[in-house]
């Protein structure tokens, strides 16, 4: 009876910790998934920043390059999946500067940051990018 007792005790523990860790894991994993997301969500901000200046797209000219606050991204469904915004925007002769912030739908405080250059190398060609940097870590702001 008493070794039945211990084992029982044992398995009980065994059955804790491991709960414990699965539970762990499912939150790690769904705010991996959801960090994966808000980097999708600030590439396709990258993406619509360069159809605005493309020709055949929005065909902006640098200075009129709008403002874009909260730009509304959806999946094939056409649920949403997040959002994502246009700052820290620099125009100047050929050159658009920005960062796109993506928030994913369901966790708003976690981001991603991107930072681009599109420049015209010679009038009359397509922008292309000349910077791009992933901003770990940066604000969502």
């Amino acid at each position: 009876m008493l070794l039945v007792l211990i084992i029982m005790i044992v398995f009980v523990v065994m059955m804790t910790y491991t709960l414990r860790f699965i539970v762990r894991q499912s939150h790690e994993t769904i705010n991996q998934t959801q960090e994966e997301q808000a980097f999708g969500v600030a590439d396709s901000g990258v993406s619509y920043a360069y159809w605005l200046l493309d020709p055949a797209g929005g065909n902006y000219i640098p200075a009129t390059f709008p403002a874009i606050i909260d730009h509304v991204v959806t999946d094939d469904l056409g649920q949403q999946i997040g959002t994502f915004s246009f700052v820290d925007v620099a125009t100047g002769t050929g050159f658009v500067q920005l960062r796109s912030i993506g928030k994913d739908a369901s966790l708003v405080d976690k981001c991603q940051s991107i930072a681009i250059e599109l420049r015209q190398l010679q009038a009359g060609e397509p922008y292309m990018i000349t910077q791009w940097n992933h901003q770990v870590g940066s604000l969502c702001t």
